[in-house]
C-alpha cells in the first residue's frame, strides 16, 4: 500500500479494508467487534480461518499488548484450550 501511495507518510490513516479493497479489488466486509459478542466475532474469524481469506483488525486504543491506533494481519483463527 506504502509503495501505490509514494511511501508510509502518505498512508498514516484508513483502515485495513479499503487497503485489502485497493490492493485486491474484491469485495470488503467490515465488523465492529464492540457490537458483536464473542461468539459471532469468533464465528466471522473462524469462518474467515477456514476460506483462508485475509484478515486484520485494528484497534483504537491499546489494550493486551497491542497499540492504539494500529492494524494487524491476522493469519489464522486458533481455539486454545487447556485439559484441566
Amino acid at each position: 500500500m506504502s509503495k501505490l501511495n509514494v511511501n508510509y507518510t502518505q498512508i498514516s490513516g484508513g483502515t485495513p479494508g479499503e487497503a485489502f479493497r485497493v490492493l485486491t479489488g474484491m469485495p470488503v466486509s467490515t465488523h465492529n467487534s464492540q457490537q458483536m459478542t464473542d461468539a459471532e466475532l469468533w464465528t466471522i474469524v473462524r469462518e474467515g480461518t477456514e476460506a483462508s481469506n485475509p484478515m486484520a483488525a485494528a484497534c483504537q486504543s491499546g489494550a493486551h499488548n497491542l497499540v492504539g491506533g494500529h492494524a494487524y494481519g491476522i493469519l489464522k483463527g486458533l481455539c486454545l484450550t487447556t485439559n484441566g
